[in-house]
Parts: C-alpha cells; sequence; structure tokens
C-alpha cells in the first residue's frame, strides 16, 4: 500500500530524475534502488511515462478544465476576486482557466481577464514564488505585451492573475483573414520582436510564444499575453539559462518547443528566438516547420529533435497552394520566389537545434529581418563575397545609397566598402590585406568589450567607439577604408550626441579625402554631409550650412541635379534652415528636395518619408497647420508601413502629428498618439532621452488646453525632470521646461510661483545664450501673459517692448500670441484704440491658420470680449462672447 510518506518519496526522487541525463540519472536510480527497493518500480514506471509525455494524463488535466468552463454550474461565475468580479468564461486548457473580470471596487470601471491557476501545477513554494515574481512582471511596461494589472491568491489559495484584456485574433488568423502580404506580415512580426527583446532585456523568458499568446487587435496592434506565467511556475533565477522542473507535466506547448525544452535542458532567450523561428515559418508559409498533422506529441518532439524542417520556399508549393498564395496577395510561384534565399535562410537559422547557432536575440532577429526588407546583406547568408555584391548593386542600381551610420551595421557596411573598393580597382591582393585588416580591427574592437578583458568593468557604446578610433590609426596604410570607418564612428558618436568626439574625426577623414588621388568627391560628400548633421545637432548653425552645401554642390556635380541623393541632400539642407528660424526658405528646400526624390522613383524610400514630416513641421511653423496635419498623416501612414510602428523615426513623426492636432483643437486623438509614443519611446530610447522629454511636454500642453490641469502639471513635473536629470539645471532644456511649468501654474491661478518659475527660465536663458534671443523671448512672452491675468498691463508692455526685436524668431502662431499680449496689455491700459487694431489683427492671424474653429479661437475671442466691456461697447462684446459657443 501506497503511504503518504512513500508518496512523497517518490514525487521528490521523480523530480529530481526527470533532471538528469544518462550517467548522472544511472547513478541516481541505481542510490534510489538501494534506498528504497520497495518503490524502485514505481520510479521507474513514471519515468517510462515521461519519456512518453503521458499524453492521457495532460488531456486529463485540459479535460477537467474544459469541463469547467462549459458547465452551468461554473462556482466562480459572479464571485468577486480580490477587486475583481467574475462575469464570463474566456478559455481553458492545462495551465488553468481564464475568465472574463470587472473591476468591482466602483474605483473606476475597467475590463480584464482573470487567470485562475491550475492546482496540480504549483510546486509546494510555488505561491511564495509566484507572489515575488509578479512584481517583476508588473514590471514589464511596452506597448505591445498585455499588462500584468493585478494579482494574488483566492480563498482556496490558488494563485491568480489579471491581466489587460486584449480583443483581438490570434496573430496567423489575423493575418491570413485580412490577405497581408509578405512585407506585412515581417512587419508585424518585427512588433512581436520588440516585444520578446524587452522582455529579454528584463530577464524574462516567455517559454510558450505561440499564436494563441500574440493577439493583433482591429487597429493592428500586436499584444503578447501571459508572458512569464510558465516562468513562473517553475524554479529558476533570472539568469542566461533557466533549469526547468517538471512537475508532473513539462510547461510547453509541443509544436512551439525548441529542441532544448524537448530534452529538458536549461532554457535561455535562444529558446523564444526558435519560438518566433516556429512562429514566422507559419506566418510564411501557413504551416509548421515539421509537418501540420503529425500523429502525437512525442512523434512532434522527435522530429523536433532529429529532423531539420524544410525550406519554406518548398514548403509553399506542396499543400493547398491557391490558398497559401491568396492569403498572402500573391500567387503561389511569386510567394516560393519570394522567399527563396534570405527569407528561407533567415527562418532556418531561427529553428537550428543548437542554440548557439541561432541568432544570439530577437532584436539580431528582428535586425536581420529589416537588413532583408533594406536589400542589405543578411546575417543568416553568411559572407560569401558575390552575394553581398550582388545587395551592394540592388541597393545602388541606381546610385542612391542611404544609410544611417549607425554602428550596430558597422560589420556589414566595412564587408561592402572592401569588396567595393577591390572591385573599383581590381586589386585581388589588395581586397585580401583590408579584408584581413578589417577583420582584425573588428575582432580587437568587440573583444575589448569581452568581461575577460575588460576586467569587470562595464563598457559603455562611447567606451567601444572610442576603442575604435584608437584601432583605426592602425589602418594608415589604406587610407580610403580608414576615411571610410571613420565616418562611420562619427556618425554614431553624432548619434549618441558626442560631437566633441565625431567632429574631430570627420575633419580628420574629410582632410585625408581631399589629399588622396584620385580625388573622390562623392566620397568627400557623405563625410561633409555627416560633419554638417554634427554641427547641426550641436547647435553650430552656420558650419552646417556651410558643409551641407558643399556637399550638395559635389553631389550635383558628380551625379547630376536629378538623382535621388541630391534630392535627399536638399531635404537636409532645409532642416538646417528650418533650425535656424528660416522656415521660408527651409520649405522651399524640402519640396525641391521631396519633388526630386519622387520624379527619381524614389518617393516612397525612408528618407522621403522624413522630408514629408520635415515639410509638415515647415508648415506648421508659417502657421499651415491643416495643410501640415495632412502631411502629418500621410507621413505617418507611410513611415508605419515602410519601417513599422516601433521605429524611431515612426515615434518622431507620430509625435509631430500629435503637435498639429492640439493646435487644431483635436485634442483626445493628440493625446491618444502622445501616450502611446510615450510608451513606444520608452523602449526604444535611453532613460531621459530628449525626445520623450519633449513629447511629455507636447503632451503636457494638450491637457492643459483641455483643462485637465492636474494631468497637465504631472506631465510637466515629468519632462522638467527628465531635462534635469540629462543636461542640470544650467541648460535651454530645462529652462524650456520651467516655462512649461509656468504656464500650467499660472493656468492654476498659483501666480507667485509662475512668476518665478517664468523669471528663472528667463534668466537661464540669457546666462547661456546672451540678453536677446529665441528662449529669453518666449519667456518674457510667457511673463506679459502673467502680468496680463493679474491685471498688471503696463509690466506686460514694458516686457515685451523688450522682446519686440526678437520677434523674427518666432512662429507665425508665437507671433500671433504676442500681438495678442501687447494687445490685451494695451486694453488693461486704457489704449483701446490701439488694443483693438492689435486683437482684431491677431484675431484674423489665428483663423487663417486655423480655420473658424471655436475651440482654437476661444483664447483671442475671449480676449476681444474682455476688451469691449472694458471699453464700454457691450454689443460688441457680447457678439464676440457668442462667437465663442458657436458651433464648429
Amino acid at each position: 500500500m501506497m503511504t503518504d510518506d512513500n508518496w512523497a518519496i517518490l514525487d521528490a526522487a521523480f523530480a529530481e530524475a526527470v533532471q538528469l541525463q544518462g550517467d548522472a540519472r544511472a547513478e541516481m536510480l541505481a542510490k534510489f534502488a538501494s534506498e528504497h527497493p520497495q518503490l524502485e518500480q514505481q520510479l521507474l514506471d513514471l519515468l517510462a511515462a515521461d519519456a512518453e509525455h503521458d499524453e492521457h494524463l495532460q488531456n486529463l488535466i485540459a479535460d477537467s478544465a474544459k469541463t469547467l468552463v462549459e458547465s452551468n454550474d461554473d462556482p466562480w461565475l459572479n464571485r468577486s476576486i480580490g477587486s475583481w468580479t467574475i462575469k464570463n468564461r474566456i478559455a481553458a486548457g492545462g495551465m488553468g482557466v481564464v475568465f472574463l473580470a470587472e473591476r468591482s471596487d466602483d474605483e473606476y470601471q475597467h475590463t480584464a481577464a482573470l487567470k485562475i491557476m491550475t492546482a496540480q501545477l504549483l510546486a509546494k513554494d510555488a505561491l511564495a514564488r509566484f507572489r515575488a515574481e509578479r512584481q517583476i512582471l508588473a514590471s514589464l511596461n511596452h506597448p505591445n505585451i498585455a499588462k500584468l494589472l493585478d494579482g494574488g491568491s483566492t480563498e482556496e489559495n490558488l494563485p491568480y492573475l489579471v491581466l489587460e484584456y486584449v480583443d483581438g485574433l490570434p496573430i496567423d488568423q489575423y493575418c491570413d483573414e485580412n490577405r497581408l502580404n509578405i512585407q506585412q506580415r515581417l512587419q508585424l512580426f518585427g512588433d512581436v520582436c520588440a516585444a520578446v527583446d524587452y522582455a529579454h532585456r528584463n530577464l524574462v523568458v516567455h517559454r510558450d510564444l505561440k499564436p494563441s499568446n500574440i493577439l493583433v487587435d482591429a487597429e493592428g496592434n500586436v499584444k503578447l499575453l501571459d508572458f512569464g506565467i510558465a516562468k513562473l511556475l517553475e524554479t529558476g533565477q533570472h539568469n542566461q539559462t533557466i533549469a526547468v522542473t517538471r512537475h508532473g507535466m513539462r510547461a510547453m506547448t509541443p509544436e512551439y518547443a525548441s529542441p532544448e525544452q524537448v530534452r529538458g535542458e536549461p532554457i535561455s532567450v535562444a529558446t523564444d528566438v526558435y519560438a518566433l523561428g516556429v512562429l514566422m515559418y507559419r506566418l510564411l508559409t501557413g504551416q509548421s516547420p515539421y509537418g501540420s498533422t503529425p500523429p502525437s506529441a512525442s512523434d512532434y518532439e522527435k522530429a523536433i529533435i532529429n529532423t531539420d524542417p524544410p525550406k519554406p520556399s518548398t514548403v509553399v508549393t506542396q499543400a493547398q497552394p491557391a490558398d497559401v498564395g491568396e492569403q498572402r496577395s500573391t500567387s503561389v510561384d511569386r510567394l516560393r520566389r519570394r522567399l527563396q534565399g534570405d527569407l528561407d535562410n533567415i527562418v532556418l537559422m531561427a529553428l537550428q537545434k543548437d542554440p548557439d547557432r541561432r541568432y544570439a536575440s530577437a532584436a539580431d532577429f528582428s535586425t536581420d529581418i529589416n537588413r532583408y526588407l533594406l536589400d542589405e546583406p543578411v546575417q543568416a547568408r553568411g559572407d560569401h563575397w558575390g552575394y553581398k555584391s550582388r545587395k551592394f548593386l540592388v541597393r545602388n542600381a541606381r546610385g542612391v545609397f542611404f544609410t544611417a551610420a549607425v554602428f550596430v551595421g558597422v560589420v556589414s557596411l566595412v564587408a561592402f566598402y572592401t569588396f567595393k573598393l577591390a572591385d573599383e580597382r581590381d586589386k585581388a591582393n589588395l581586397a585580401a590585406a583590408e579584408s584581413e585588416q578589417v577583420a582584425g580591427f573588428l575582432t580587437n574592437l568587440f573583444a575589448s568589450a569581452s568581461p575577460h578583458t575588460a576586467n569587470g568593468e562595464a563598457i559603455t557604446a562611447i567606451d567601444l567607439l572610442e576603442l575604435g578610433g584608437e584601432q583605426i590609426d592602425a589602418l594608415d596604410d589604406q587610407p580610403r577604408l580608414q576615411a571610410r570607418l571613420s565616418r562611420i564612428m562619427a556618425g554614431s558618436f553624432t548619434s549618441l550626441g558626442s560631437y566633441e568626439r565625431s567632429i574631430p574625426m570627420l575633419l580628420k577623414a574629410i582632410d585625408a579625402q581631399e589629399q588622396m588621388q584620385p580625388r573622390d568627391e562623392v566620397a568627400i560628400a557623405y563625410a561633409l554631409h555627416d560633419l554638417a548633421e554634427a554641427y547641426r545637432q550641436s547647435g553650430q548653425l552656420q558650419l552646417a550650412e556651410e558643409k551641407m552645401r558643399q556637399a550638395l554642390r559635389y553631389r550635383i556635380n558628380n551625379l547630376g541635379p536629378e538623382n535621388g541623393l541630391v534630392g535627399y541632400n536638399y531635404g537636409r539642407l532645409g532642416i538646417i534652415l528650418y533650425d535656424d528660424r528660416r522656415p521660408e526658405e527651409a520649405l522651399a528646400l524640402q519640396r525641391q528636395g521631396l519633388q526630386i526624390m519622387i520624379a527619381f522613383g524614389d518617393g516612397e524610400h525612408r528618407a522621403a518619408i522624413d522630408i514629408r514630416g520635415n515639410i509638415a513641421n515647415s508648415l506648421g511653423n508659417l502657421g499651415r497647420y491643416e495643410e501640415a496635419l495632412l502631411l502629418s498623416r500621410e507621413a505617418v501612414a507611410m513611415s508605419e508601413r515602410a519601417i513599422g510602428k516601433m521605429a524611431p523615426n515612426t515615434v518622431i513623426r507620430k509625435s509631430g502629428l500629435a503637435r498639429d492636432l492640439t493646435i487644431l483643437g483635436e485634442y483626445e486623438e493628440a493625446v491618444e498618439i502622445l501616450v502611446d509614443s510615450i510608451e513606444r519611446g520608452a523602449t526604444i530610447w535611453p532613460e531621459n532621452y530628449y525626445i520623450v522629454e519633449s513629447m511629455n511636454g507636447r503632451l503636457a500642453t494638450t491637457y492643459r488646453k483641455m483643462g485637465r490641469l492636474d494631468d497637465a502639471l504631472r506631465t510637466t513635473e515629468i519632462s522638467a525632470s527628465m531635462a534635469l536629470a540629462r543636461d542640470g539645471e544650467e541648460s535651454l532644456a530645462y529652462a524650456r521646461r520651467l516655462r512649461g511649468l509656468g504656464h500650467v501654474l499660472a493656468d492654476l491661478a498659483r501666480y507667485q510661483e509662475a512668476e518665478d518659475s517664468y523669471q528663472r527660465s528667463l534668466a537661464l536663458a540669457i546666462r547661456l545664450e546672451e540678453e536677446n534671443n529665441y528662449q529669453a523671448t518666449l519667456a518674457r512672452l510667457a511673463l506679459a501673459m502673467l502680468y496680463n491675468q493679474q491685471g498688471r498691463g503696463d509690466e506686460a508692455e514694458t516686457i515685451l517692448r523688450q522682446a519686440m526685436p526678437d520677434q523674427s524668431y518666432l512662429s507665425a502662431l508665437q507671433k500671433t500670441d504676442f500681438h495678442q499680449t501687447l494687445g490685451e496689455s494695451l486694453s488693461l491700459q486704457g489704449r483701446y484704440e490701439e488694443a483693438e487694431e492689435l486683437l482684431l489683427a491677431a484675431l484674423a492671424e489665428r483663423q487663417e491658420m486655423t480655420g473658424f474653429r471655436p475651440v482654437t479661437l476661444q483664447p483671442v475671442l475671449a480676449a476681444i470680449a474682455e476688451h469691449y466691456r472694458r471699453a464700454g461697447d457691450l454689443a460688441q462684446s457680447q457678439r464676440y462672447s457668442e462667437m465663442i459657443l458657436e458651433p464648429e
């Protein structure tokens, strides 16, 4: 008879044995047999059943849960658990039961998915582990991960989780029903990779990635579900690998399990990379890598361990060819050709049996897909020179070469350059020598980041780039290659804001290129372009304009005036003039550049999309907001299609769209876009990054206009703290945020605090730049508005007169605010005729910019109504008061 003590002994022995393989297991079993001979056979029987994965046992658990869901007498319905009330059953499986729940404490209305875990899966210490780990899951804040809202234990001591409820379809079903083509599927898959990589960087491994855990809503937003839940039910720490604990069954889905999961080996991020490979295989082909209907889970697992999956391009021609093509908006033959080559190799690299041969991370996986979409060589293809040269020719077939000088691309860029140089000169010896030196350069550089070399010190991107700069000096005998590498390194320094490093490096590279024979003006133009960008970002606009115009001359002379790269150059020159407060000139150059790119056939290129967004900025600066809004929407839509929703430039363009919406009074849509952009930005950029800071500032402005002053104050303080943490108190960024803080405090009638904030902003602007500058002008304008609110019209006029010489730097909307504020100050002093002229001009200017929208005209209409009341013309005062209330 099996006693409780014997069960406990057997259970502990089984849990230990399933983690062992080979001689280690045999030794453990021999020891167990000598100590507990009466239990030896039972243990062997359990291990034999486990080897077959005991599908019957697993099915019993799943069937029990399913019965619970299908039962009309479900005891969980209408029951309150914590702050939630269960309303409906959603799903059930071996891991537990999922319910639709609503918040029940009346604090706010919220619908969520409440999952009660199955008792059979819990080890003795699981509840304690569950509570500790729940906080880690709660820290996962990513737009593509369903948020963990709450958690705890029921009265029965069963753990539960409350997660964001996602109304969507599994990703494979969504793709098929919407007939997404291959590019659209890959872009959607990129969102999945971004979420998985974010979790990995937060030391969480999903372990059960599959379509049912990846939903897509009606707007095309990806959401990962149950992130990390399987991990919570197993022992292990947040290390590089996680030991697997089987307690009667393993937490995995065989179809998406990796070979190491099947073998019960330690799990790492490579496990999720494998599952992503299976998912991508299904999205591309509609099938599993190991066939559609294997007879059993054990057969599936044998195939996962022993069978190499066929290439996706061969699979699509073998089963339901008509359907698989139609669901991807193409023919089967075109689909086969599209998959053949790079996509075959990318998928199969993710599905390597050996974890070390897969992509090192989900980010690397996604990066290789992006390389494919941009016609760049992919990592999965290897280093064959003929392959890389074909890719180079595809991307440069029409003379256009647009690449970001980011350090992550240094290896492939150097390889392209080495081959191109050898091909042009037809000197195989030179190519071999350069290849060897490039390999040595990169090997030494990246070896510097190894823990064995770094002596326990963290190696930052700046550290690595500085080491690279030192090692470039070893290439003195190859000046062209040295200059190319210097430009790449300098571009990375610029992107990190380290202009004091990038500018000297670029100047040295340009000087070296100018001395070379034959002189290559196209190569020099690339370096000049990069130097101009570094000067622009560091605020040296005169030098930036000079170098960008020089690059433009070289390109026109060598490529012709209608080349797409020349068009891009015009667009970037326009950005410099825009930053220099010359919006009319900027707009003309940007439009010229876009027209050239469209005529050249590059109207859909990322660079052309970038110019569209910048044209919208210039239009907005000139007060042409309706035009700006239309172009901003176009640029955002194109950007999402071309580079994806998580791409930094897409997020920046959406923030610009929100700015235009706010100015035109479309506040709700603007808030929705900004909140989403801030969430995405937090996963893209480093902490306290200036772009995210700016987005918070814009969100605060929108909240102010909506009258949500508490939200405006909170968001303003966030943006101010970011500027302070990043740049310190002595910075123009902090001066801007102090001004924004003053706006909110003034709206809250905290006038003295507002004035203090404005005065600090003004003093900083004068101290950091000069007496009369753009930031100082805006601070004086803000003070004048505050003085008018307090009836201090004479002081308002005085400070505005101080700012009069600097109006040329103001945007059209800011000039209108200036005219309105001066008019109000004159009205307060009884100078009614002067005031009327200025106030009516401000109204006309604002109407021209935004149309007749009461929500945007309300401030100036209210000021005019109050002016006429003050002047004793009550009829006119009533007229303008009524205009505020007129429907749009």
